[in-house]
């Protein structure tokens, strides 16, 4: 993998990703509507702390089981603690009459990181704007604060050495097998792997936005799970267990960004969280099989200019 094209893509990603939660955000208003938010009842306490123990409790949930949920409740100005009337105006707030959002709208989909994203930003925006807080640095610390937290949404499967199946011959004649029989299988997914470019399918969405653009992402996720069911169900030589379950999470972790890259369509801010972090991903999967010839190297095992391992680690200098 050529670590000028790594940079390369680093700086666009990030360009990219500004870009989207810059549009997402100014979305977000319109999916909200343009409600005015009082918030009379939690103004007298400090905002930040307000916000930070909602978002930590759970924007989600309906804490006084009223039939709003908490950030409709931020919204709207009205106590979350406190249960309210939805079909009046409430007493001790200048809240307007309003209706609980319907159980099956977007913004509900907790699983959908644009929906959550949005509704977290617009909330706490509502709440800095509607008591005056407008320094930059409060804004930042809340921006930082909601970026950081869709990144962990992003889930990854993680193997440990139990879900491999060791094998405790550690003989040069054992490794080499070893050694080409994985070659074969990598060879196999590489070949599709390096001939479809991520950046380019998601170029090609952007000027299109017709899904059938993404195809060929989903055919290169096919081909790595492909890889990581034959990665699984190998027989490992224990003194190289570590080097295989290095290969395999990085695999797993490609297969996961990949998944949420798909989701552009659907879900772009998932889809920007994780093409932010495919960079890094794709150095870790690459630098795994480079380090897997070392362990190689360094126990003596010398593999033939016709065999599957020679052949492949040097097609992937």
């Amino acid at each position: 993998m050529d670590m000028t094209n790594i940079k390369n893509r680093i700086l666009l990603v990030c360009g990219f990703f500004v870009i989207v939660l810059i549009i997402v955000f100014l979305f977000s208003k319109n999916l909200f509507g343009s409600k005015k938010v009082t918030n009379t009842n939690l103004g007298q306490q400090n905002d930040l702390l307000v916000i930070q123990k909602i978002e930590g409790g759970d924007l989600n949930a309906d804490t006084d089981g009223d039939g709003l949920k908490n950030w409709e409740e931020a919204l709207l100005g009205t106590n979350p603690n406190i249960k309210d009337n939805p079909n009046q105006n409430i007493e001790g707030s200048t809240s307007p009459q309003f209706t609980p959002i319907a159980k099956d709208d977007p913004l509900n989909d907790v699983n959908n990181l644009t929906a959550q994203f949005s509704k977290n930003a617009y909330t706490m925006a509502s709440y800095l704007n509607s008591n005056g807080v407008s320094d930059n640095q409060t804004i930042d610390e809340v921006s930082k604060g909601l970026i950081s937290g869709e990144i962990t949404k992003l889930l990854i499967k993680k193997y440990t050495v139990d879900d491999l199946k060791n094998v405790d011959k550690n003989d040069t004649t054992t490794l080499k097998n070893y050694g080409n029989q994985l070659a074969n299988y990598v060879d196999t997914s590489f070949k599709i792997i390096l001939n479809i470019d991520e950046e380019k399918i998601l170029n090609t969405y952007t000027q299109s936005k017709d899904a059938k653009d993404l195809s060929k992402l989903k055919t290169k996720i096919d081909s790595l799970e492909t890889l990581q069911s034959n990665l699984k169900n190998m027989i490992v030589p224990k003194v190289a267990a570590q080097n295989h379950l290095n290969i395999l999470n990085s695999t797993a972790s490609y297969i996961a960004i990949l998944k949420n890259i798909n989701t552009v369509n659907t879900d772009p801010i998932r889809a920007v969280v994780g093409y932010k972090a495919l960079p890094q991903i794709l150095l870790n999967f690459f630098n795994n099989f480079i380090d897997l010839n070392k362990f190689f190297k360094e126990n003596k095992v010398t593999f033939s200019n016709n065999e599957k391992w020679f052949v492949f680690i040097n097609k992937t200098k």
